[in-house]
């Protein structure tokens, strides 16, 4: 005899399934947590501790600004900055050409 397999009977074997696949993933995490500690596994995860070197004291060497070069050295001359007129235009979204439309006439 051939049987046929409904969709109801596949739905209830694929819940089964699901089922007995979650009780055996929490079976296991239960064993893994609850029986192994995580100090056995310390080789696998080692601590790693940073340590940063103490300063003492902060010790500025002022002969360095005594170097001939740096002191042959000018300042930049001032620029001066431009007036509210120079800057921009009233409507910055307007084109700055100014656009002229020609109407073809015909005859």
């Amino acid at each position: 005899m051939n049987k046929k397999i409904t969709f109801f009977e596949i739905e209830k074997r694929q819940r089964f399934l699901l089922i007995v696949f979650l009780i055996l993933i929490s079976l296991g995490l239960l064993v893994w947590f609850g029986y192994f500690k995580p100090s056995s596994f310390a080789f696998l995860f080692p601590k790693v501790e940073f340590s940063y070197p103490r300063i003492e004291e902060i010790k500025i060497k002022m002969d360095l600004f005594d170097n001939p070069i740096l002191k042959n050295l000018e300042p930049f001359p001032q620029i001066e900055a431009p007036t509210s007129s120079e800057i921009g235009k009233e409507n910055p979204f307007l084109p700055s050409f100014e656009i002229t439309t020609s109407t073809a006439t015909s005859t």
